[in-house]
């Protein structure tokens, strides 16, 4: 079921990494999942769990109508709602939890420079930090590291 959201997500979705090299210069990498050889429509759905609440109600329509999801779920998030983790986790087959950072902070460089009306990462430093401690949070959670 995991492998058929990422299939589904090489339809429409053109993934930008951050990565970094040595020299301690942000690049911005352009990838693409690549496409199956399945036919007919698909979609694959993707939920941010950034600081609010848990949506009990959606989880449980999912879950009664096999629906899989991929969480993107932020330390806040995961540290606000233990409970809905432990739901998700009992539905492995369904759900996957991925990286969202710690606390939401976009990936961009420059305190100045923000997305949404969100202020970006101060320097390089501390956009690697929301991400690794977004990472270690996922995988505190639920036992498994983020693929993304």
């Amino acid at each position: 079921m995991k492998n058929t959201i990422f299939r589904a997500l090489s339809l429409a979705v053109a993934l930008v990494c951050l990565c970094v090299r040595a020299d301690e210069q942000a690049v911005e990498i352009h990838d693409r999942i690549k496409q199956d050889s399945i036919q007919g429509n698909r979609v694959a759905l993707t939920l941010d769990a950034c600081s609010g609440r848990y949506d009990e109600a959606l989880v449980d329509f999912l879950v009664k109508n096999r629906i899989p999801a991929t969480i993107f779920a932020t330390k806040r998030w995961l540290d606000r709602n233990a409970g809905a983790v432990v739901t998700l986790q009992a539905n492995r087959d369904l759900f996957d939890i991925e990286n969202h950072g710690e606390r939401h902070i976009p990936a961009i460089i420059g305190k100045d420079r923000e997305v949404y009306g969100i202020a970006g990462a101060q320097d390089l430093p501390h956009l690697r930090r929301e991400v690794q401690e977004g990472a270690r949070a996922v995988e505190k959670a639920t036992g498994v590291a983020p693929r993304w």
